[in-house]
């Protein structure tokens, strides 16, 4: 590709797998940079999914909001309410992406907590989700799922549990293949969640959260608020990227 230089991942114990990618130049790539310092029409678009008919008197948007340079999204009280940013471009070929996510629950309220961070390809997402999963636990899940962007349920393929998560995430693609990596506020070197198979399909890129189960009619309470923050979405190499209305 024209413009394309070979870039190196330094992620150290997946280097010799992973090796380099023919990426875009520093320059053309930093064009689809965000550091929230504003929200960027350009490259994200607001969707509100509920999926059931019969629960619209019960939702609510959740907020988007720019604060200190951050992205962040906070579910409504006393509502199902959810709020996803879908991304106005694809990611053509073999990419390194990455996100920094800052996880506000409240783990003492019973109620569906979950922030996601998605690749999706006509249906098919490969998905970090995190959620509440006790008074004092988060869990970090590794989802592969057949659905579209927005709509994030699935079989669970690896999970982690913490007490509580401020970090980053990280998806490489070589081919059909993608790897999820996890690194924690005090961590130096990035750690490995799970590689699986994907699409070498375009790929776009999802944000959100929620605080319901999709298709259940028996979704406890919602009488708190949670929120997540993203911060510093950077890509660190690809092919090629193209824009989209695809979301």
């Amino acid at each position: 590709l024209l413009g394309c230089v070979q870039t190196k991942t330094d992620t150290k114990s997946e280097s010799a797998a992973l090796g380099s990618i023919i990426s875009l130049s520093a320059e053309q790539l930093a064009e689809f940079n965000d550091d929230f310092n504003t929200f960027r029409e350009d490259l994200w678009e607001k969707s509100y999914h509920l999926f059931r008919e019969d629960a619209k008197s019960r939702y609510a948007a959740a907020d988007v909001e720019i604060q200190a340079g951050q992205l962040v999204v906070t579910t409504k009280k006393g509502a199902l309410s959810s709020a996803t940013l879908g991304s106005n471009f694809l990611l053509v070929g073999d990419f390194d992406i990455q996100i920094d996510i800052s996880i506000d629950f409240d783990l003492s309220i019973p109620m569906r907590q979950n922030a996601h961070f998605s690749l999706w390809h006509k249906g098919n997402n490969a998905t970090i989700i995190f959620e509440r999963l006790s008074r004092k636990k988060v869990v970090m899940k590794m989802r592969r799922d057949k659905v579209s962007v927005g709509h994030i349920q699935g079989s669970t393929v690896k999970q982690k549990s913490f007490s509580e998560f401020t970090g980053s995430v990280r998806a490489v693609r070589r081919g059909k293949k993608i790897t999820y990596f996890y690194r924690n506020k005090m961590d130096v070197d990035w750690k490995k969640l799970y590689k699986t198979r994907f699409t070498a399909g375009d790929a776009g890129v999802s944000l959100g959260l929620k605080n319901f189960y999709i298709g259940s009619s028996s979704n406890p309470s919602v009488t708190g608020v949670c929120s997540v923050r993203y911060d510093n979405f950077k890509i660190n190499a690809a092919e090629k990227i193209i824009e989209t209305d695809e979301i």
